[in-house]
């Protein structure tokens, strides 16, 4: 990891959260950032999947999902999904294509061949591993 990376993942499972939904009206300015060109929209998104693009690296970091299922249709018909298991806030675990994670961060390369990612929740952080 690099010292850009978050000390601690699990830091970071309270206070990032999507905006509420009341934030997000059709008036002017409705949407929180509106004028930033898409970065906070496509913030929220990502982070409402449960997954992060780490910005010039090949490489997705893995956080709470809002949905208990997403699935990303990507190029040549194929398709990412994403599963949620239990409740809480923190990551317990996750595996990709039934295959226990070592950390909670996988490659965009291996995201875009398809495949299933399972998130395993749990309401305590000591949980985690």
């Amino acid at each position: 990891m690099k010292h850009t990376d978050l000390v601690n993942v699990f830091q970071g499972c309270g206070p990032i959260k999507p905006a509420p939904p009341e934030d997000i009206t059709a008036g002017e300015g409705g949407i929180p950032g509106n004028n930033d060109s898409g970065g906070l929209s496509s913030l929220y998104i990502w982070n409402a999947l449960g997954i992060f693009p780490v910005s010039g690296q090949d490489l997705m970091l893995i956080g709470t999902p809002c949905f208990e299922k997403a699935v990303l249709h990507l190029p040549d018909g194929k398709d990412f999904v994403i599963l949620r298991k239990g409740e809480g806030i923190y990551v317990k675990k996750a595996r990709l294509d039934g295959e226990p994670l070592k950390e909670l961060r996988f490659t965009v390369r291996r995201m875009m061949q398809d495949g299933t990612l399972e998130i395993s929740m749990t309401e305590r952080s000591e949980e985690n591993g």
